[in-house]
């Protein structure tokens, strides 16, 4: 079994947003395996930016699960609305290996 690891990053991005000082996680990331999947769920405290990626045991991104601003008008695949996400991980790369 490969060594990986889930980031998820959340930063100022726009005005209008909290500050990013002032957001934090409500809920922590929590991954869950299941067979081949993995789910990567969390919750932020306020509409930021965010990345969600998977990387190696040397760091290197070898997926990239999710980005964009949470809230309202939230990129496929975050949920729109919602400052609580959970995406589902394939256990493939972006070049879908």
């Amino acid at each position: 079994m490969r060594m990986m690891s889930v980031v998820v990053v959340g930063s100022l991005l726009a005005a209008g947003l909290a500050p990013a000082a002032d957001v934090s996680f409500t809920t922590q990331p929590t991954v869950n395996r299941d067979g081949e999947r993995t789910k990567v769920s969390f919750a932020v405290s306020a509409p930021t930016d965010v990345a969600v990626y998977v990387e190696d045991a040397a760091g290197k991104i070898v997926r990239h699960l999710a980005a964009g601003v949470l809230g309202t008008n939230a990129p496929a695949p975050l949920k729109a609305g919602s400052l609580e996400q959970s995406l589902e991980w394939d256990g493939k790369d972006d070049d879908g290996k």
